[in-house]
C-alpha cells in the first residue's frame, strides 16, 4: 500500500519496492522527534523509544520467520539477549494477544533455540 493509502502496484519489483520502504523508515526513524512520537501499545500509549526498548521481541521473531524462509537464521547473541529481557514477563506474554505456549526445549540446545521455544516457534 502506498502512502496516501491506495494498493501499491501488483507488477512492482519487491526488491526496488523494499528499498523505497527501507528509505522511507530509515528517514522517519533517524528523525530526532521520532523517539518520543506516541504509540499504541497493549500497555497503553507509549514513546516509540520506549517501546522499542521495553518490547524488544517483534524483530528478532520476525527476521527468524523471514530468515527461515530464506535459508538464513536468527543472531544467537540477539535471541539470548531478548530472552533475557523477555523471561520476567512470562505470564503477561502468554495472554491471547501476545504469545501462544512455549515449545518444548529440547536439552542441550543453543540460546537461539531456547529463545525461539520460549516465544512458540518450532525451530
Amino acid at each position: 500500500m502506498s502512502a496516501d493509502g491506495t494498493c501499491a502496484d501488483q507488477g512492482a519489483d519487491p526488491h526496488v519496492a523494499w528499498k523505497e520502504i527501507a528509505v522511507g523508515l530509515t528517514a522517519v526513524i533517524d528523525d530526532p522527534e521520532c523517539p518520543r512520537a506516541q504509540m499504541p501499545t497493549f500497555a497503553g500509549p507509549m514513546p516509540f523509544g520506549d517501546s522499542v526498548e521495553s518490547l524488544p521481541e517483534d524483530v528478532p521473531i520476525h527476521t527468524w520467520d523471514l530468515a527461515r524462509a530464506t535459508g538464513g537464521d536468527l543472531d544467537a547473541e540477539a535471541a539470548a539477549h531478548v530472552h533475557a529481557h523477555l523471561r520476567p514477563i512470562d505470564a503477561e506474554l502468554r495472554r491471547p494477544w501476545a504469545f501462544g505456549p512455549k515449545v518444548c526445549v529440547p536439552p542441550g540446545v543453543d540460546a537461539r533455540t531456547e529463545f525461539l521455544c520460549f516465544v512458540g516457534r518450532q525451530p
